[in-house]
C-alpha cells in the first residue's frame, strides 16, 4: 500500500490498529475465564473479516488494479 501510494493507507492502518486491541481484549477476557469469550470472538471475526475483507481490501485491490499493479 504505502509503494502504491494508496491514499486510504492511515486509515487501513488505524482499522487493524482496531482488531489488534479488540483481540488482546478477548484474549485478557479469555485468561480472565469470562464467560462468553468463544462466542464473542467468533462473532467479531466473522463480522470484521467479512466487512474488511469483502469492503475494506476491495478499496485497495481496485486501487490498485486502476494503476496496473497485478
Amino acid at each position: 500500500m504505502q509503494e502504491h501510494g494508496f491514499p486510504g493507507l492511515s486509515s487501513h492502518r488505524a482499522r487493524h490498529d482496531i482488531f489488534r486491541k479488540k483481540i488482546a481484549t478477548l484474549i485478557e477476557d479469555f485468561r480472565a475465564s469470562k464467560p462468553g469469550v468463544p462466542v464473542s470472538l467468533l462473532l467479531f471475526l466473522q463480522t470484521w473479516l467479512k466487512d474488511h475483507l469483502l469492503k475494506t481490501d476491495k478499496l485497495y485491490s481496485a486501487y490498485l488494479n486502476a494503476r496496473g499493479v497485478r
